[in-house]
């Protein structure tokens, strides 16, 4: 089997891609599959076994509504999974807190960018996830970033595949991810990977009617 392999230059590019059914096969996040699914009917077929959380870090301001208020909070990017998404969700489901109302919300480009930016003043609170936090910690000596809210856990990213790939390659493929070595697992810093389907992101349709998200 000959597989091309492709990046975009941004994540607009990718996104106008799949919503086109460009690619046979795609890894993407849990929102972004939510619309390929809708736009081109890919199936979700195999992630890593780990689940992913949102984190709300601070400089040790707690996170309450009173907090919130005309303060500036920062995300990397509007359709950020865990980063943006899980948290705008679980601050709207559980406190009822519409950011956009209570805060001023600022987008940043990356998750390097929130942190140094809550450390430097020019937020108080800032959006990320564990991974990205840990990895910003162990470059930055003495981090003064805490975490002051983290969600609950939600499915990873899957792999998705467009209904007219044939049966018979996209079988080979997930098995091929279901067996991977382990040696090419660590280089993805991913411990195993596991079958799924389209039901296991079912509440990331609801979190998107929830924050009525349009494409």
């Amino acid at each position: 089997m000959k597989i091309h392999f492709q990046t975009e230059k941004s994540i607009a590019e990718f996104e106008d891609k799949f919503k086109a059914g460009t690619y046979d096969f795609a890894y993407m996040n849990p929102y972004h599959f939510v619309v390929a699914n809708q736009a081109q009917g890919y199936t979700a077929e195999v992630r890593a076994n780990h689940d992913i959380r949102g984190v709300v870090v601070s400089l040790g301001s707690a996170l309450t509504k009173e907090n919130l208020a005309d303060t500036v909070f920062l995300f990397p990017s509007p359709n950020a999974f865990a980063a943006t998404l899980i948290v705008k969700y679980e601050l709207l489901k559980k406190f009822g807190v519409q950011l956009e109302q209570r805060a001023q919300v600022q987008y940043v480009n990356s998750h390097d960018s929130v942190y140094k930016g809550v450390e430097r003043g020019v937020g108080v609170f800032g959006g990320g996830v564990e991974r990205t936090l840990n990895l910003h910690k162990k470059s930055e000596h003495d981090c003064p970033l805490q975490v002051v809210y983290t969600t609950r856990a939600y499915p990873s990213h899957p792999i998705t595949f467009l209904p007219s790939m044939p049966k018979q390659d996209r079988e080979a493929l997930v098995k091929a991810f279901l067996q991977m070595p382990q040696a090419l697992l660590e280089r993805l810093n991913i411990k195993a990977f596991q079958a799924t389907n389209n039901a296991e992101y079912a509440e990331i349709k609801e979190l998107a009617k929830v924050l009525a998200i349009k494409d």
